[in-house]
């Protein structure tokens, strides 16, 4: 034990200086999928000097880690930087409950409920119990030796420390950048710098505390026992079919009678809206919130009297799974209702990062109804955990590969081709994601002159806001592919940009084109 427990301390420790060397007083970028990279590495290596075997199912989890954490250092949009963050941390999270067992895959929401207490108790308490069982009596040879061994270096230093000094000293004079080298080293250890560096010690022992109870966790306690029941719930089912079926019944006949005066405004359009006292546009924005929540809280019904309906004839079974059947066809509906709301205010008002946001959460809300039914009917309800986290997933997926802040700037200037007016402060309020497809327009021969003028502004603006854009990383720590190519491609117009002037107007910045147009650079920001 004496020797495993030094191999985790070591080895995190070494990680707690790496987060240091590539975190402390720098901006993430890269740094975090090289981190998350060496953790898992070196926790497989513990696993091989340990002589443990990893489950194969639990490493095919290494897959979404990779795609997640790469991801991390592409997009700089905030919504797909967070979401690759914590996907990130979800799975390996995941993985660190389960490495030594290869029954992840039927996990239920108890059964990652007590892997994730399981794996805070170890993190919390195990470095220390584990630390305590390490100390071992030594005789009294074996402190003579080591301690004869440091008298020696401590010699070794004393005799080179004046020698050092010496040559330093020459070699400082006769090169004038080594002196200054020299300098900045030694300013390292200023006293003024001591309260930093006490911080930062402590910030590395806490990391490798914890890395020591995921190590630990994960190399002596990862095989986690699942609950044995039909729904992974460990819920005994309490509540009588006949109740179950009125309350599944009376809300399909409310959706039911929702959904045929939903069909009038389906095929009626904008006259049936004029009729009933709504304008288009306060059609388009009203109830949206109500349908996504009326469908995330008939999601939650589902599961819930899944769990607790009793069932005890394969006739109580069949009528269950046709009244959820029923159910879930009708909440697709509403769901295409909410998708077809958003769409008319977008033609409205334009595009967003909620609004698109939106619209991807409604296509897999509809894929997670779908799946959940069909869970249902073939009786394998415990699945549906397993089945949130790969929708998770997925919705992370696709924000990251849609690319969020370029999508929204393809789609407002088709809007702007068509006739409206390209709201340049609102483009210039995006992320380095957006610069790319905004040059790429901007260049465009067939982009008419007006829209190619108010793109322009956005990203003379952009400079101006964001002048950190332009400027090459500080180190490669912080090295992010959507800054670089963000700021390769302002670099490419640069001449061009340099014919718009930015200033200054009651505390607001604005921008004058080429065509003399002015262009608000900081105003009508969007948050729906």
């Amino acid at each position: 034990m004496s020797k495993r427990i030094n191999h985790y301390w070591l080895t995190a420790l070494i990680l707690g200086w790496i987060w240091d060397f590539l975190f402390w007083d720098k901006t993430p970028g890269i740094s975090f999928a090289i981190f998350v990279g060496l953790c898992v590495l070196s926790g497989l290596f513990l696993f091989f000097i340990e002589k443990q075997k990893p489950s194969a199912k639990s490493l095919i989890l290494l897959i979404p880690i990779t795609v997640f954490s790469i991801l991390s250092f592409i997009r700089q949009e905030p919504l797909s930087l967070l979401l690759s963050i914590s996907c990130t941390l979800l799975v390996l999270q995941i993985l660190a409950m389960s490495i030594l067992g290869d029954s992840w895959l039927k996990y239920g929401f108890i059964d990652y409920l007590s892997g994730f207490l399981n794996l805070c108790q170890s993190v919390l308490i195990h470095p220390v119990l584990a630390t305590s069982r390490t100390k071992e009596p030594q005789n009294e040879t074996a402190k003579k030796i080591p301690s004869r061994k440091i008298w020696h270096v401590m010699r070794g230093i004393l005799i080179a420390l004046p020698i050092m000094i010496i040559y330093t000293t020459l070699l400082s004079a006769a090169d004038a950048i080594f002196a200054q080298k020299i300098g900045a080293f030694i300013d390292i250890f200023s006293i003024e710098r001591l309260p930093e560096y006490i911080l930062r010690f402590m910030v590395i022992l806490f990391i490798a505390y914890a890395l020591v109870g995921v190590y630990y966790h994960s190399l002596e306690k990862s095989i986690l026992k699942v609950v044995q029941t039909n729904n992974g719930s460990g819920i005994i089912p309490f509540l009588g079919f006949t109740e179950a079926v009125i309350v599944l019944g009376g809300i399909s006949i409310l959706f039911t009678s929702f959904v045929i005066i939903q069909f009038q405004y389906f095929f009626g359009g904008q006259t049936n809206i004029h009729i009933d006292g709504y304008t288009y546009s306060e059609y388009a924005r009203r109830g949206f919130g109500e349908l996504i929540s009326v469908a995330i809280f008939t999601l939650a019904l589902i599961y819930s009297l899944s769990h607790i309906t009793r069932r005890e004839t394969i006739l109580h079974r069949r009528v269950f799974s046709v009244l959820n059947f029923f159910l879930v066809s009708l909440l697709s509906i509403i769901l295409v209702s909410a998708f077809q709301r958003l769409l008319l205010y977008e033609s409205f008002y334009g595009f967003t990062r909620l609004r698109t946001y939106s619209h991807v959460f409604i296509i897999w809300l509809g894929v997670l109804l779908v799946i959940t039914v069909i869970l249902e009917i073939l009786q394998r309800l415990r699945l549906f955990t397993n089945s949130v986290l790969l929708v998770a997933l997925g919705f992370a997926l696709s924000i990251n590969f849609l690319n969020v802040d370029g999508f929204i700037v393809q789609r407002n200037a088709q809007r702007a081709i068509q006739g409206d007016e390209v709201d340049t402060a609102y483009l210039a309020s995006l992320s380095t994601d957006a610069v790319p497809t905004l040059v790429s327009l901007y260049q465009s021969p067939s982009l008419p002159a007006q829209t190619r003028d108010a793109l322009g502004a956005s990203l003379a603006c952009m400079q101006k806001i964001k002048p950190s854009v332009v400027l090459p990383q500080k180190n490669w720590q912080s090295f992010q592919l959507s800054h670089w190519r963000a700021r390769n491609a302002l670099l490419s117009i640069d001449d061009r940009l340099r014919e718009y002037h930015t200033f200054n107007n009651d505390s607001f910045w604005k921008v004058t084109s080429p065509a003399q147009e002015v262009y608000w650079c900081e105003s009508n920001w969007r948050f729906d």
